[in-house]
């Protein structure tokens, strides 16, 4: 039997697992283009080129933070 939660609640869920998803989603990202520039013998360049890193991190970070959003939807609305 599935319980109701008020709107506070989810609220509270989401805001914490919006920031904990993102944090995650930019640590893989790092680890991937790290592992892409020890496999071009790069020497991370991929990653600290500047404006352009701190473009991908931004960007992943928005990305990983709206996926618990997009997971819960159904949840968010069940009211």
């Amino acid at each position: 039997m599935r319980r109701k939660l008020p709107t506070p609640v989810k609220l509270v869920v989401l805001l914490t697992l919006m920031p904990i998803c993102g944090v995650v989603a930019v640590i893989l990202v790092v680890f991937l283009l790290m592992g892409i520039g020890l496999w071009l013998e790069d020497n991370y360049e991929l990653l600290s080129s500047g404006s352009k890193g701190t473009l991908i991190v931004a960007a992943t970070f928005g990305v990983g933070a709206l996926a618990p959003v997009l997971l819960l939807w159904r949840w968010l609305g069940d009211e």
